[in-house]
């Protein structure tokens, strides 16, 4: 499995998982930004608004071992950009795949 074919599979099971499990619906799909791409921005029941990076680890590493502090920084800047362009109140989270668990975390 290629890293695209990896991230392409880690990202439609995360969205099955969100939309199924927890009633999201998805508003973009790696939507792009000046500071990088948001992986899916979905929308809660609540009706806010959620960004979330996919990181598919088939090796069983935790949080900051596939997240770089890099990568943190600019979905952060993405995020904000995306929320100041459309006025919105945002959160974001990472969806960790690994081959033990599905987790969400909240940033």
């Amino acid at each position: 499995m290629t890293k695209k074919q990896k991230g392409k599979f880690g990202e439609k099971l995360a969205l099955h998982v969100l939309e199924s499990k927890f009633e999201f619906k998805l508003i973009h799909k790696n939507f792009r930004t000046p500071y990088g791409e948001i992986d899916l921005v979905l929308k809660d029941p609540d009706g806010g608004v959620l960004f979330v990076e996919v990181k598919l680890d088939l090796v069983g590493r935790e949080g900051d071992e596939v997240w770089s502090r890099a990568q943190r920084f600019r979905f952060r800047r993405s995020q904000a950009w995306y929320a100041k362009r459309e006025f919105l109140k945002v959160r974001g989270g990472v969806v960790l795949l690994t081959l033990k668990s599905f987790q969400i975390i909240l940033i």
